[in-house]
């Protein structure tokens, strides 16, 4: 990195240290710099000297991007104890369709309430262990949207 793009990635770091959110006694990137070399006869195979494994295992936490904000990553990172700092991906779907947020819980009604303020009653429980609402059909077509 060079110029703005390595002051932006300073100015980061320097502010989660001062939140404490790292200590910065080490810290890693993702990221790979390699130098252009327009001339294809003139170049340097290279070996890395140090192993992944070497570096990883001096880990107790990771920042990263949303990208690896899966469900086998942070397996990974559980079981080798490391604490992962991930955003949080919000949930991608079709335009026009609401999303689970857009519900709010009724205690009055044991249920969901659209945003119109229809009723989703619990239906069942599903093998996963999570209860499941629907709503009327007939009254869910003329809802508006």
């Amino acid at each position: 990195m060079t110029g703005i793009d390595q002051e932006i990635f300073d100015d980061i770091v320097t502010q989660a240290i001062k939140h404490k959110l790292i200590d910065g006694k080490t810290l890693y990137t993702d990221s790979t710099h390699l130098k252009a070399n327009a001339n294809k006869i003139k170049f340097t195979k290279k070996q890395v000297s140090e192993s992944v494994r070497s570096y990883t295992e001096q880990l107790d936490a990771l920042g990263v991007d949303s990208g690896y904000n899966t469900a086998a990553i942070c397996k990974g990172l559980s079981e080798r104890r490391i604490y992962g700092v991930m955003p949080c991906k919000r949930p991608m779907g079709k335009p026009g369709i609401l999303k689970k947020r857009d519900f709010t819980y009724d205690e009055h009604y044991d249920g969901y309430l659209c945003p119109e303020g229809k009723v989703l009653s619990y239906s069942t429980t599903n093998c996963e262990g999570h209860h499941e609402y629907k709503s009327d059909p007939p009254s869910a077509r003329t809802a508006p949207g």
